[in-house]
């Protein structure tokens, strides 16, 4: 997903780790984590590709992983073209992550049943701002712990 609108940014991304909250995906109890990489289309999120079949999706747990730091556009129509770093979206409280879980963009879509909510550590805080109506921050790094498997159906 992309930011709707950057509320703050930080030149120097802040190194503090803190605690936060990703959604991922999981199609049984047993199964590896996956990040959910969307595509609009038609009105429903849907997988690149098959996100089974694929090791780039995977997450890895017990390791800090790094954000390749692309450039992406705000998706709010503005007067000029905005653009922030990319990074890992998560979510400041399971409150707001819930919110974006609820969200009709969210529930109308083919990734719903595999969701699962996560709490994972981030760091270097590039950017917070609102994505679907819910507070997100956007780390350079995030950290899953090693037993992390999710809240399971949250909804």
């Amino acid at each position: 997903m992309c930011l709707e609108t950057i509320t703050e940014s930080y030149e120097q991304p802040k190194k503090r780790a803190r605690w936060a909250w990703k959604i991922f995906f999981r199609r049984s109890q047993q199964e590896a984590l996956y990040f959910p990489l969307y595509n609009k289309n038609g009105g429903k999120l849907l997988w690149y590709d098959n996100p089974w079949n694929s090791i780039h999706h995977r997450v890895t747990k017990g390791e800090w992983m790094a954000a390749v730091g692309a450039t992406v556009y705000v998706r709010r129509y503005q007067p000029e073209q905005v653009t922030y770093t990319s990074g890992f979206h998560c979510y400041p409280t399971k409150k707001e992550a819930l919110k974006f879980m609820n969200s009709l963009l969210f529930t109308d879509s083919l990734l719903e049943p595999y969701a699962v909510l996560v709490r994972v550590r981030v760091r270097g805080i590039r950017y917070l701002g609102m994505q679907q109506g819910s507070k997100v921050i956007v780390a350079q790094e995030m950290f899953v712990p090693k037993d992390a498997m999710g809240d399971g159906d949250l909804r």
